[in-house]
């Protein structure tokens, strides 16, 4: 039996299913075509039948990477006790991953005492159907993942194929250009954005640094290429959300360095793939596939190179610096931007403070020592006062109690939404005076609004519980209450950020989620 009745369809479509060739869907993998098979299952299963049915799709994503907003959305809901059965198509639709799929499988749904159904695969949680057992699912999550990695090598073969034959193949064309109607694999001059990027190598072969060409494009109200792209193709997304767009030095330098602008298609300077690990791989220059007059230049080759030599960056000398291990930790954030913020003078400011003449990033500095003396004092007693309070009282039974108190009231409401329901019908049938049913159904309004009050009390308890007493929780508390002296890995280890806004303003943000419940402070 299911512990709720609630079926969670899993659909999943990736890029290697989508084109054929032709530049249409494989009709066996489509989202249409496992949409109907899983349907038909749950239809025809007496007991899938009568429960309701949710549906989680990711199209276009690959099956080696978890990471997927339709899946995490699915598990979260999982995690809440909102799903009894998760259904797929078959075991490649929930991952090409066998020890990923695997761990699901035998370990994750169980544990959260969730059925999982793989149509195709004839497998069954919930007494696993056919003799197949446990070896032979293995063996098939096996067979999915080296099928997975071979059809990763032949599109990626294919793809230098046509790169060495001066296809561009990016997802979407490079600021200044747009794709060609006729050709989506041939890029074409966008006239707007193309003036933008002139004015970059000009400037920069007349000698103005990457931070002045990055301010006068600010104070000229020039749209960031992110931003640009963003208005012409709404399927374009950039994963900087929440960080306010401004041109930048690195922006501005990544420009200057692309060999797109004098004409050229460059391929093959990265690879992430599952041969890589999913890890970013870059490449040596003799690696790269570079084809000559592919597509109008934008600038010349000489305007190119001037450019770059006076926009060459001063390289600092590391030498006898052990840079093994190193991980840079951001803490301090601008305010305004949400950029991370640098030290510079013995002061904290916003990296972006130079991008602008009139930006608000210029405000966001404090005096370092005066800085982390403030926070210092701030978390120090904020970290007391949360220890005390998830110690003061035994925080698994008064969770516990609330839970018990929002199921009761939750299971009240509907008993008096269905009265109500009962009482309409038999007033609408002449059952009962109109009078009679407004008196019965007034006092049940006024019953109703109780419980929502009740109820918010109660999530609102269980919100401000989450995560008190936790062990990670408190350790992270215990180590910045017992701070005498500035330390950025103990302060991160309770702290998402810290917001910098300037003359004396900042705002912490502790870690939310499982550990404090979140929230600014």
């Amino acid at each position: 039996m299911m512990k709720v009745d609630v079926v969670a369809k899993y659909i999943r479509l990736s890029d290697e299913d989508v084109d054929t060739g032709r530049g249409v869907k494989q009709e066996s993998n489509s989202v249409v075509s496992q949409r109907r098979l899983l349907d038909g299952f749950i239809e025809g299963d007496a007991g899938l039948g009568r429960c309701r049915v949710l549906e989680f799709c990711d199209d276009g994503f690959s099956g080696t990477d978890f990471r997927r907003p339709g899946f995490e959305g699915m598990m979260e809901a999982v995690k809440r006790g909102e799903i009894g059965c998760v259904i797929v198509k078959d075991f490649s639709r929930l991952g090409r991953d066998y020890i990923e799929v695997g761990s699901y499988l035998e370990q994750i749904f169980p544990l959260m005492e969730v059925r999982c159904i793989s149509v195709n695969d004839h497998y069954d949680s919930e007494g696993v159907l056919g003799t197949d057992g446990g070896l032979n699912v293995a063996f098939k999550n096996l067979i999915n993942m080296l099928y997975s990695r071979d059809l990763s090598k032949k599109i990626r073969s294919a793809q230098m194929a046509r790169a060495r034959k001066g296809e561009y193949l990016g997802g979407f064309a490079r600021y200044g250009y747009e794709k060609s109607p006729e050709d989506k694999h041939r890029l074409v001059v966008d006239p707007e954005a193309a003036e933008v990027v002139r004015k970059i190598f000009t400037m920069a072969a007349d000698g103005v640094t990457v931070s002045g060409i990055a301010r006068y494009l600010n104070d000229n109200g020039v749209l960031t290429c992110v931003e640009y792209k963003q208005g012409k193709d709404s399927r374009y997304q950039h994963p900087g959300g929440g960080v306010k767009k401004l041109w930048g030095p690195q922006s501005v330098r990544s420009i200057l360095s692309d060999e797109t602008y004098i004409g050229k298609v460059v391929w093959n300077r990265s690879e992430k793939s599952i041969t890589t690990g999913k890890r970013m791989l870059w490449h040596d220059r003799s690696e790269w596939v570079v084809v000559d007059g592919q597509h109008e230049p934008l600038v010349s080759e000489e305007l190119f190179a001037l450019a770059n030599e006076r926009a060459k960056p001063k390289k600092r000398d590391r030498s006898g610096v052990d840079m093994s291990g190193f991980k840079r930790e951001v803490l301090f954030v601008c305010g305004y931007c949400g950029r991370s913020m640098v030290k510079k003078n013995h002061k904290y400011c916003c990296r972006y403070r130079t991008c602008g003449t009139d930006t608000e990033c210029r405000r966001a500095v404090e005096d370092m020592e005066k800085l982390e003396g403030s926070v210092m004092e701030y978390v120090r007693k904020t970290a007391e006062v949360m220890l005390g309070n998830s110690r003061r009282k035994d925080v698994e039974a008064e969770w516990e109690a609330l839970g018990r108190k929002l199921e009761s009231l939750r299971r009240e409401k509907e008993r008096i939404s269905a009265e109500k329901m009962f009482l309409y019908d038999k007033y609408r049938s002449g059952g009962m005076s109109r009078e009679q049913f407004v008196g019965r159904t007034g006092s049940m309004g006024v019953r109703v609004e109780e419980i929502g009050k009740e109820m918010g009390e109660a999530e609102d308890g269980i919100e401000r519980l989450k995560g008190c007493g936790s062990q990670e929780g408190e350790a992270a508390l215990e180590g910045i209450a017992a701070l005498r002296e500035f330390d950025k890995g103990v302060l991160r280890k309770g702290i998402e950020r810290i917001r910098v806004f300037g003359e004396g303003r900042i705002e912490v943000v502790w870690k939310g989620g499982d550990m404090f419940g979140g929230g600014d402070s």
